[in-house]
């Protein structure tokens, strides 16, 4: 969706940029080298998904 335009990346938390988003800052190059995220996955499914599926 990033590179559809839809969504917006404000940057990555990686050394250097991600090949697949080469246009996407890092945090270090926006002055943000010590700021930590935690990273988060999640996987969402629509109401009544099949517990196999899920």
């Amino acid at each position: 969706h990033i590179q559809s335009g839809k969504l917006c990346a404000l940057a990555v938390q990686a050394k250097q940029r991600l090949s697949p988003l080469p246009d996407v800052p890092t945090y270090g190059e926006l002055g943000l080298a010590d700021l930590n995220t935690p990273t988060w996955y999640g996987i969402l499914t629509p109401r009544n998904t099949p517990d196999p599926i899920v």
